[in-house]
């Protein structure tokens, strides 16, 4: 098998592992399941772009660091869901993974790694507007070997736990066939369809603290389905729910009433977990995760909560953490909760609840394992059929994608007007740098370039702690004489050229732009003495 060099090829081998009929339904997985990753990327993208902006750190090592690391992790998180997306597919087609199968997947995401790595160099070497610069540090250390990206582990042990678990169900199937002498058939639909796991939607809730333990949660429900989610084990598909993939733009009500109506109401149990915040009040609740808890205990659903125990950062909220404290106290009364000290330790306790979680939901259903059992029960939404279930998953990942492209087209469009004015105020001849756009912005750099391109002079700015929809940086006149005393077309015709470079960052997203404006210059003489007058 050669090596692919584009996502095309690497989607073609592995979709042409899989029979036929199961093909379109692994692209469109898999499809979904890269949208969740760029979400959660640009997302951390921006905070952290936001959090360095108002420390005037968007241009430091540092930062640079933070931005590679975010961007290694997110190639990890898009070859996990390519992974996820073929186990699943074998899982609800009941295909089993032989050898063959085993080695082409994995094969498929090693590849998809070195792709991965390759493309973000290449794109780091030549500067493409967005590509996350690699620190030094991290350069030396680069090698086209899939195992130094993050997950890489995670994958090969979840990929050998399937097979194993494969085998052991082809086993069980085998020995069932020879006890009862029958021969085996080829398996009808209806059979397929009587193998197909039940869907339980789970509600993802919190404040906005807590980025990195909502992906782990995440993680460990795919984990779990990729163990409990056949016919031999639980038979139960666990499907995460979370607003930044599942909730698309309304108007007509309260931001968090809309949100109840387009994904609260589709959880059949909640994952709720709490930071250092308790979150921002809705007018109804003291926060939209508060609300969404107490809509699920109304409905008599299942809730598990999880307050962090981890140390407190000093730039806490003190009101925050206080009204935190309160609800958590009182939770003590009606809850049974637990706590955990970092994001891995909460993706690992939750894997080990979540049997016990599903069996509480979907045994009283007759779901999965216990789909047979006698006790009549009301059908909920956990019993919609699967292809139902897609239908929904692939509209709302659609409409998630179309919007993270708009974003990004607008983000990409938008700079700052920039022009110089050149006016007489008393007896100088006054020179400023203006910069204008809708949308409020920082000045982080003003700087004189010579006509090489060197920095000759750096102009006063607020840098990233004033945010305003204009700026005019006064252009002084001793700078001037640092390129006219070095021009010799100032000392033949009295005029030279020059360029102010500036760069700003947008409020709204931590998006950086930096322009240079060439100007031209020529003497001019107020109350008899010499001046520069600017255009540019």
């Amino acid at each position: 098998m050669h090596e692919p060099e584009t996502a095309e090829e690497q989607m073609t081998e592995l979709q042409n592992c899989l029979p036929e009929q199961a093909r379109p339904f692994f692209v469109r997985l898999r499809n979904s399941k890269w949208d969740e990753a760029r979400n959660s990327y640009q997302a951390k993208l921006a905070a952290s772009q936001s959090d360095a902006a108002a420390k005037n750190l968007l241009r430091s090592g540092f930062q640079i660091k933070v931005e590679w690391d975010l961007k290694v992790l997110h190639m990890g998180d898009s070859a996990f869901g390519y992974f996820e997306a073929a186990v699943e597919t074998c899982t609800l087609y009941d295909i089993p993974l032989t050898k063959t199968l085993f080695q082409c997947i994995e094969t498929a995401v090693k590849d998809f790694l070195i792709a991965q790595q390759r493309n973000a160099i290449n794109n780091a070497g030549k500067g493409i507007p967005g590509a996350p610069a690699i620190p030094l540090s991290s350069r030396q250390q680069l090698r086209e070997q899939p195992q130094s990206l993050p997950r890489y582990n995670d994958i090969m042990i979840a990929l050998e736990r399937a097979r194993v678990e494969s085998e052991k169900a082809a086993a069980q199937r085998a020995t069932s066939s020879e006890n009862k002498g029958a021969t085996v058939i080829t398996t009808t639909k209806e059979v397929r369809e009587s193998n197909r796991p039940d869907v339980l939607n789970v509600l993802i809730a919190s404040p906005s603290d807590v980025n990195d333990e909502r992906d782990a949660v995440t993680r460990a429900i795919h984990e779990w389905n990729a163990v409990n989610s056949n016919p031999d084990t639980i038979n139960i598909l666990l499907h995460p729910i979370r607003w930044e993939t599942h909730s698309y733009p309304e108007s007509g009500d309260r931001p968090q009433a809309l949100l109840n109506r387009q994904i609260v109401a589709r959880g059949d149990f909640l994952i709720g977990m709490f930071g250092t915040r308790l979150g921002t009040p809705t007018g109804v609740a003291q926060s939209g995760t508060i609300e969404e808890i107490e809509e699920f205990r109304k409905a008599g659903k299942y809730v598990a909560l999880y307050f962090s125990n981890a140390p407190i950062p000093r730039d806490t909220d003190r009101d925050q953490l206080d009204a935190l404290d309160q609800y958590k106290e009182a939770r003590q009364k009606d809850t049974k909760y637990e706590v955990f000290t970092s994001a891995d330790d909460l993706q690992r306790q939750v894997y080990q609840h979540l049997t016990g979680i599903v069996k509480s939901v979907a045994k009283p259903l007759q779901l999965g394992m216990w789909r047979n059992e006698s006790s009549a029960v009301a059908v909920t939404t956990a019993q919609k059929t699967l292809e139902t279930m897609v239908k929904d998953e692939l509209k709302q990942a659609e409409a998630a994608r179309r919007q993270a492209e708009e974003e990004k087209a607008e983000a990409a469009r938008w700079k700052p007007s920039a022009s110089i004015v050149s006016a007489v105020e008393g007896q100088e001849q006054v020179n400023k740098l203006v910069l204008k756009s809708h949308l409020q912005f920082a000045l982080l750099e003003a700087a004189l370039l010579s006509t090489s391109g060197a920095k000759l002079h750096d102009y006063a700015v607020d840098g990233a702690k004033v945010f305003s929809t204009g700026f005019s940086v006064p252009i002084v006149h001793a700078s001037l004489l640092k390129i006219a005393n070095s021009s010799q077309s100032f000392f033949q015709s009295n005029t030279f050229q020059g360029s102010i470079r500036y760069t700003v960052v947008r409020q709204t997203d931590g998006i950086q732009f930096s322009g240079v404006l060439p100007f031209h210059a020529e003497t001019v003489f107020v109350s008899n003495t010499l001046w520069f007058k600017l255009a540019g």
